[in-house]
Formats: C-alpha cells, sequence, structure tokens
C-alpha cells in the first residue's frame, strides 16, 4: 500500500494497483473462474469505516455465489460537485486531494482495496462526471480481462441498473436480486454498521465528541482530520481529544493484560474497523 498515490492530480496513476489486479484476474481465469473488479463513488466527505465495510459486504455476498472479487475501488467525487453540494447545505468543503488522501488512510489496511482518482482528476474533467461515467471508464480500462461491478446503498439503488450491486442498512428496502442482470443485494453485517455515515461524523467533529468521530471515521482517517484542521476542526482541541482516546485504549490494554474484565467498551480504541 505504500506505493500509492497522496494526491488526486496525478493523471499516471489514476486506478492504483489496476496492475495487480488484471493479473490477479487472469489467473482466475485460467481456473474457468468469474473475476470481479468493483467501484464506487460518492462525496466521502469524509470517508468512513461504513464505506470500506461496504465494499467488504459485497465482496463477501459476491464470492458466495461463487465470483471472485480481484480488487476494488472507492472513488470521491469531483470537486465540482462536492463544492455545490457543501454550499448548498452549507457544509465545510475539502478538495479531493485531501479527501482522497483520507481516503487512502481508510484502505490502507485492506490489501484488495483502492483510491480511484479518474473521476475528481481535474486535469481530465472540468466537470463533474456521475457514476455511469466512471464505471463506463474504469470498464474500458478492465476490458475482457474482469467485469466491472458498481457498489452503492440502498438509497441510490433506484439510479442504477443492471452491474450493480446494492448494499442496505438494516430496515431498508432492497432491489430483487437478478444474477441473470448481475443485480446483487446484500445487507450491512450489524446495526453498528449501518449507522455509520459522514454526516454523523461531521457533528460528532463539531462538537468535540472524538469518541464518536473515532468509532466512525478509523483512527487512521480521524488523526489526520484532527493535525491538519480539516472540516472546521480546531486542530489543537482535536489533536489532544484524540491523544485522551490513545490513553483510554492504552490504559484499557493495560488492565486487560493484569487481568481486569470490567472495562467499559466505551474505553476500547474502535481501530480501523
Amino acid at each position: 500500500m505504500a506505493s500509492k498515490d497522496d494526491g488526486a492530480q496525478d493523471g499516471d496513476d489514476l486506478w492504483p494497483g489496476l496492475d495487480g489486479m488484471l493479473a490477479e484476474a487472469a489467473g482466475v481465469r485460467r481456473k474457468k473462474g468469474s473475476p470481479v473488479i468493483l467501484l464506487t463513488t460518492g462525496s466521502m466527505n469524509p470517508i468512513h469505516r461504513g464505506h470500506v465495510i461496504m465494499m467488504d459486504v459485497a465482496k463477501q455476498g459476491l464470492e458466495s455465489t461463487g465470483l471472485t472479487v480481484v480488487g476494488g475501488f472507492i472513488s470521491p467525487s469531483h470537486d465540482q460537485y462536492v463544492k455545490g453540494k457543501c454550499q448548498r447545505k452549507k457544509l465545510h468543503f475539502e478538495p479531493a486531494v485531501t479527501r482522497c488522501g483520507l481516503g487512502e488512510l481508510a484502505v490502507a489496511g485492506v490489501p484488495w482495496l483502492e483510491v480511484g482518482k479518474w473521476e475528481s482528476c481535474t486535469k481530465l474533467h472540468q466537470s463533474w462526471p456521475d457514476f455511469p461515467v466512471v464505471t463506463s471508464a474504469l470498464a474500458r480500462v478492465v476490458g475482457s480481462a474482469a467485469e466491472v461491478l458498481y457498489v452503492c446503498g440502498a438509497d441510490h439503488a433506484q439510479y442504477t441498473g443492471a452491474h450493480t450491486v446494492v448494499v442496505g442498512r438494516e430496515g431498508d428496502r432492497l432491489p430483487r436480486a437478478d444474477p441473470s442482470r448481475r443485480i446483487y443485494a446484500f445487507t450491512a453485517r450489524s446495526p453498528e454498521d449501518s449507522a455509520l455515515s459522514s454526516t454523523r461524523a461531521r457533528t460528532a467533529m463539531k462538537v468535540g465528541d472524538w469518541a464518536e468521530a473515532d468509532r466512525i471515521l478509523g483512527r487512521a482517517v480521524l488523526s489526520q482530520i484532527a493535525s491538519a484542521g480539516l472540516y472546521g476542526v480546531d486542530s489543537a482541541a482535536a489533536t489532544a481529544g484524540v491523544a485522551a482516546l490513545s490513553e483510554a485504549s492504552l490504559l484499557a490494554s493495560s488492565a486487560l493484560a493484569k487481568g481486569w474484565r470490567d472495562i467499559p467498551p466505551s474505553t476500547l480504541d474502535s481501530g480501523l474497523f
């Protein structure tokens, strides 16, 4: 994962890790298997654990049907779309280079996932390419080596069609699965997975609830937001809040090592997952 780009503007590697995915796909095809590459898009403002979990649920679900997922891309949206959305909703805007960087931190521990930058690259696009355009772009470079399936939440399913994987939250109404049209539907593993959102993360950071922000974002993403003062947070206060979480985690680990079993779960480090 150390070879990943650290920005959204580098046109030399808009689909990082794709060569490795295609090599793995060739091996799957030699064994008469069906290789798949997953793609999801969205503001990722900021990216959170739910985005990664959604992709993992899609991967596990597809592989239970006999397909082989050889890789996947999380593609943060173009600045034109995200900036306009933030202005309308009076939200703090972070550019694609920042959102892609946070994305790389979020997927750093997931070997099969990468951050796609084709969509957000302003050298290629002066305006926002919507998800069908992004999906087609990836499908073109993948060619016949693997099938590209678009992954989305249930709230977005109405805008999609064939070649889609819908991952719903608990209680969502999912579309009917139709493998003949490459339409699949799965549900997040737990209510906790369903409660993760960028809106909740921004709210938690705004009110200084660093434990909740950590639960939603994961420590790596939250630490970067805190140290860089992103999303309007006060860097000093946020960094102190994250440090306090780390101290609580160390205390909890030390207590458990000594055989104490009554540590409140809220004191434990949520980590990336």
